[in-house]
This record gives C-alpha cells, structure tokens and sequence, in this order.
C-alpha cells in the first residue's frame, strides 16, 4: 500500500490566499482522502488554524520571525531542529 502524500504548502499572503489553498485542499482530497497538508505561514496563523479545523489532515505552522529564533521545522515532525 502506498504511503499518502503530505504536501507542504507556504503562504506569506493575505487571508484570501489562505481561503484558495484550503479550496485547493479540499478538491485533492475528494481524489485522494488519505492526504494530509502542512500550512507554514506568517500571518493569520490563528484565524488560518481555526479555518483548517474543519480538516482533520491539515496542520497549521507558524513561521518564526526572523532568524533570531535559530530553529528550523522539519515538514515531516514537529521536532525544531537547532540550526544555530
């Protein structure tokens, strides 16, 4: 069995940017149900979480600010990974 796909999706936009991702999401999974996605964004993490939550398979992520924070998120855990 194949394993689903999980698709990393990076938005800096404003929230209608949000809106056509979570429609994108939602078309791809009426063809593959087992998908899961990962939102990485900047702005409106918690108006984006709180529009995700209708989706069990999709995980919302807040970028750091700066590079001050010296950590780095890997797409497949939510283990930071110190790249100071």
């Amino acid at each position: 069995m194949r394993k689903s796909p999980r698709i990393p999706t990076i938005l800096f936009g404003h929230i209608g940017d949000t809106l056509m991702a979570l429609a994108l999401f939602d078309d791809i999974l009426s063809i593959d149900p087992t998908a899961s996605f990962l939102i990485l964004t900047r702005r409106n993490v918690a108006l984006t979480r709180e529009l995700a939550a209708a989706y069990p398979n999709i995980e919302v992520r807040e970028i750091p600010n700066g590079r001050n924070d010296g950590y780095f998120w890997r797409l497949d855990s939510a283990v930071p990974l110190n790249i100071r």
